[in-house]
């Protein structure tokens, strides 16, 4: 059937014709475009389509779904260019479809302008050579967050609650989601909660930076208030606390989980009840 379609491309003359080819052979690969319609020729989607799979990227349809103009990259002039500055602070190959599947606007970023920039920025705050590649696996959208706007006022927090410089490459390269959360609305709340009721130190958060990553008002508080319903807070780490799944830590207490689910609604409802006040 594609060979079919390819024919009926390559021999039609008339551009509504070529069209609908293409939009036919794409809806029978199963490609989703939200309603983009391919300009480029044929062989242009299929050559991009091959490159895709060349590089490691295992569901193209989630791509194309995403970004459908991928199938309309030049894969010598488009693609490559940026694969191969990827594969230059990419440790792992492997990672490179990752990448791609997560951010495939990544193939379009100029290297010199957008992508260079945020990786010596990146440098400049101390991640190490060695673990930029790292940075960029987990979290590809470094290569596009605004430097000044998104990157620097996360941290430029950290070192206000006293995250040295020599450290902050460290956090950064540990859990590098710390530079796409809100200050106000997530940052400062989780930091000063866990001082606050757990005793988190700085020594804390360099190491398991992670600990910043867990939902202030679904996980840390009720796990807190039901640690402490129990008379039990004391008696376990921060990191033993909010770490382990529901199941998991309610096993950790040798409790029902159903009792800290019920517990967890109820404070959930009471904290919604308290806000309509």
């Amino acid at each position: 059937a594609i060979i079919d379609l390819a024919q009926r491309l390559d021999s039609s003359t008339a551009y509504g014709e070529k069209q609908s080819s293409k939009d036919d052979l794409i809806e029978l690969l199963g490609y989703e475009t939200n309603g983009y319609k391919a300009s480029s020729t044929f062989q242009t989607i299929s050559s991009a389509i091959l490159y895709l799979c060349d590089i490691g990227v295992k569901d193209i349809r989630k791509v194309v779904a995403k970004r459908p103009h991928v199938l309309a990259y030049d894969v010598e002039k488009t693609m490559k260019p940026r694969v191969e500055y990827l594969k230059s602070i990419v440790a792992k190959e492997e990672d490179i479809g990752k990448v791609v599947a997560r951010l495939p606007q990544v193939l379009e970023y100029d290297v010199e302008k957008t992508m260079k920039p945020r990786v010596e920025y990146l440098k400049s705050i101390g991640v190490k050579e060695e673990d930029i590649g790292k940075v960029v696996a987990r979290l590809p959208q470094v290569l596009e967050y605004d430097v000044e706007k998104t990157m620097k006022p996360r941290v430029e927090y950290l070192k206000s609650i006293g995250v040295k410089e020599e450290d902050i490459g460290k956090v950064v390269a540990r859990h590098p989601h710390v530079l796409e959360y809100d200050v106000n609305g997530n940052l400062k709340p989780t930091y000063e909660f866990l001082r606050e009721k757990f005793n988190v130190r700085i020594e804390d958060i360099i190491n398991t930076p992670a600990l910043l990553s867990y939902s202030l008002e679904n996980r840390i508080k009720p796990r807190y208030e039901f640690l402490m319903s129990k008379g039990v807070k004391d008696d376990y780490t921060v990191l033993s606390t909010l770490v382990p799944s529901d199941e998991n830590f309610a096993k950790l207490l040798k409790v029902p989980l159903q009792e800290y689910l019920d517990f967890k609604e109820r404070y959930l409802q009471g904290q919604k009840q308290l806000a309509k006040k």
